[in-house]
């Protein structure tokens, strides 16, 4: 490089300078036109922000209102969901009275739960007579069972008496069946009812008896079990017993003998009814 190109100055084209002039001449414009198109973005923001605090206010605002008001309210009509979902109450499908002998009877209903999932853990039965309650009876219904409940001997002096359900308390229980069907797997034999002609036991009164064996198939013992007997002629109870057996063992077989102390019509039907609360703990036999 030589000495005369070091001092010679930098070349500027034409159209460098034309862009200088232009911005010398017109500087003053360029300033108030960036001036203007600031105060008219900051008017547009000014008026976006009017017009968006209108529509919150007078639109938007009524609906969170209203929104914020049905959060408040219950979307679940409880009252309805408690309404549909609630126990169907037991029924009374029958109710006899049988003996009478000195104004005492037995008093034998058939009590319905037509509930699928509702256990009627304990049900207060009352025997009323003259407006009066005279006897009472608990008991417990099965989900989808029908059972007998009796009150054996009770004097009834006048009126006609008529059982009523005066209290029960519900359990919901989710495949009770399952639960149910491995704890109640009682066994009844054949029956050998005789007769007070038949059974050659001799006494002051005519004594008809029932023999039978039942057998505890399930995998637990048992404290009580409970046995309901029922003898009918034709459709009709004409006779009925309780008995429990203490600790009914698995896998054991009893043998039972149930008496009545009076004539009875021809049977040509008896029901063996076992029954245990397998909901209460304490029915239970530990296992050794």
């Amino acid at each position: 490089m030589t000495t005369e190109n070091l001092n010679q100055p930098n070349k500027v084209s034409n159209f460098q300078l034309k862009i200088s002039y232009w911005y010398v001449t017109h500087k003053l414009q360029l300033r108030r036109l960036l001036v203007a198109l600031l105060v008219a973005l900051i008017v547009a923001l000014f008026g976006f922000s009017i017009f968006r605090a209108s529509i919150i206010l007078f639109v938007e605002d009524k609906e969170l209102e209203q929104t914020l008001s049905l959060l408040t309210t219950d979307a679940i009509n409880y009252e309805y969901f408690h309404e549909v979902n609630k126990p169907r109450e037991l029924k009374i499908v029958s109710f006899d009275a049988v003996d009478g002998r000195e104004k005492r009877f037995d008093f034998i209903a058939q009590v319905q739960n037509s509930n699928e999932k509702w256990v009627a853990t304990d049900v207060l039965f009352q025997l009323i007579s003259g407006g009066k309650v005279i006897a009472e009876k608990r008991s417990f219904v099965y989900p989808n069972e029908t059972k007998f409940v009796a009150i054996f001997g009770q004097e009834v002096l006048s009126g006609n008496p008529v059982l009523r359900i005066a209290d029960v308390k519900w359990r919901r229980y989710l495949g009770f069946n399952e639960f149910a069907e491995p704890r109640l797997r009682f066994v009844v034999g054949e029956t050998d009812f005789k007769a007070a002609r038949e059974s050659g036991i001799k006494g002051e009164l005519p004594i008809s008896t029932l023999n039978f064996e039942v057998s505890n198939k399930s995998g637990f013992s048992y404290w009580q079990t409970g046995i309901y007997i029922v003898l009918l002629s034709g459709q009709k109870i004409v006779a009925a017993n309780y008995t429990t057996l203490d600790q009914f063992l698995s896998g054991e077989t009893r043998t039972v003998e149930m008496r009545w102390y009076e004539s009875l019509p021809t049977i040509n039907e008896i029901q063996v009814l076992p029954e245990v609360d397998i909901l209460d703990i304490t029915s239970y036999m530990r296992v050794e």
